[in-house]
């Protein structure tokens, strides 16, 4: 009976070394599981990183853009072409204004004349 009992006794053992192993297993397993999520983590936090260091260089590039561009000088030519403009309407507007006059007194002279040829051309007439 000794040697039943030491067949169990050794039949107990293996069956909790297998246990053991089979948990070993397991937990091998999951761990297995664990590193391929931890490389997948890794894999797109670099991706993330890469992408927002493209992201802040070409921010960076659009502030620099942006700072590098001079609102004051485009003001400042823009109000050169507005004045430049400016005195071209009032010299137009002086020319219309003496164009004006020189017709109107031209008008005058031509029916001052007109006046006289018909005043001439009655006292032929009358002769």
């Amino acid at each position: 009976m000794a040697d039943i009992d030491r067949v169990l006794e050794a039949e107990q053992v293996i069956q909790d070394i297998s246990s053991k192993l089979r948990r070993m297993k397991n937990a091998a397993e999951l761990l297995d599981n664990a590193q391929t999520k931890v490389e997948a983590v890794i894999k797109a936090s670099n991706e993330i990183i890469t992408r927002t260091g493209e992201f802040v260089k070409e921010g960076t590039e659009i502030v620099k853009r942006i700072g590098d561009y001079d609102i004051q000088s485009d003001m400042s030519h823009l109000l050169e072409i507005g004045n430049s403009m400016l005195k071209s309407t009032q010299n137009i507007e002086k020319q219309i204004s003496e164009f004006k006059n020189f017709t109107s007194s031209a008008f005058e002279s031509v029916q001052q004349n007109l006046s006289k040829v018909e005043e001439k051309s009655r006292l032929i007439d009358e002769k």
